[in-house]
């Protein structure tokens, strides 16, 4: 992918992806990426979730859980756990997360790896993948941004959802902030996090159209737009019970809550309250 390394960047994702995307969680490595981020700025970034930082500062995104993060997690319990949260964003979670006592370690798309994209006739698919990971670059400036100053231990990887780092290690918590319905493979990506996690797995997804106490299982392909190539499926409740049942984690409990969102990350557009659910799988 020719934007990787072509602009200045945070976090640089060369051409050659380290093999097994290993080696990440180096202490060197995580402290080179943070001296990165030290010079970002606001015009760096692009934020996905709104966030109160330290410094005072707060800044508004198109999703905004605040005060509702316990809800959107299922009210999984965290001190002392270990959390590998998988497309975290700006990372609101990920920073609540650790004040509430949880080690985190985020994993984002980079390297050689795009956003998996809806190969839809008609628009050029090849320029909204560049475009989508200059977009996605943006909103992980945020991450690095929000990181600094809050001053996090959290830790951040990069890399093929579908076959983790070799080396990511094992967590007792994983979770899936909605992004299930952003990848062509949801159960696969399921399953790579089942295979690290070893307490709870914590899917949350929008609702859609249909009513959160739906008992069946279905996963249907979202419309196909020329503006948004990423979104793949709407999920049922019992969709992703029954896939985190497939992966060994079908011990589980499915809650439906509310959050606030500015529709089609418009923010001149006022919030509405999006039903949600969230289902937290254990082993079974």
């Amino acid at each position: 992918l020719s934007l990787h390394g072509a602009l200045p960047i945070c976090v640089v994702w060369p051409l050659e992806a380290p093999i097994g995307y290993a080696g990440q969680l180096a202490a060197e490595v995580q402290a080179e990426r943070r001296e990165a981020a030290l010079g970002l700025t606001l015009a760096d970034c692009e934020f996905y979730h709104s966030i109160d930082l330290p410094t005072g500062e707060t800044i508004d995104g198109p999703w905004d859980l605040r005060g509702r993060e316990a809800e959107y997690l299922g009210g999984i319990e965290l001190d002392g756990r270990t959390v590998l949260e998988l497309g975290p964003a700006t990372g609101h979670l990920t920073f609540w997360m650790e004040q509430l006592g949880a080690a985190v370690t985020g994993f984002e798309v980079g390297y050689d790896r795009t956003v998996d994209v809806i190969p839809a006739n008609g628009p050029d698919v090849e320029s909204f993948r560049q475009s989508i990971m200059d977009t996605v670059r943006r909103v992980n400036n945020t991450w690095w941004y929000s990181h600094l100053a809050h001053k996090s231990d959290a830790r951040m990887v990069y890399g093929d959802i579908y076959e983790l780092p070799t080396d990511i290690g094992s967590y007792d918590v994983g979770v899936f902030g909605a992004i299930l319905l952003h990848l062509e493979r949801p159960l696969r990506a399921l399953a790579s996090a089942a295979a690290v996690a070893s307490e709870a797995l914590v899917v949350c997804e929008p609702v859609g159209s249909i009513d959160g106490a739906d008992p069946d299982a279905w996963m249907r392909p979202l419309p196909t737009g020329t503006e948004n190539l990423t979104g793949w499926w709407h999920l049922s409740p019992a969709a992703v019970v029954e896939m985190l049942s497939a992966v060994g984690f079908g011990n589980t409990e499915t809650t439906v809550h509310t959050q606030l969102y500015h529709p089609g990350h418009n923010m001149a557009q006022d919030a509405v309250e999006v039903d949600m659910f969230t289902v937290v799988g254990r082993p079974t």
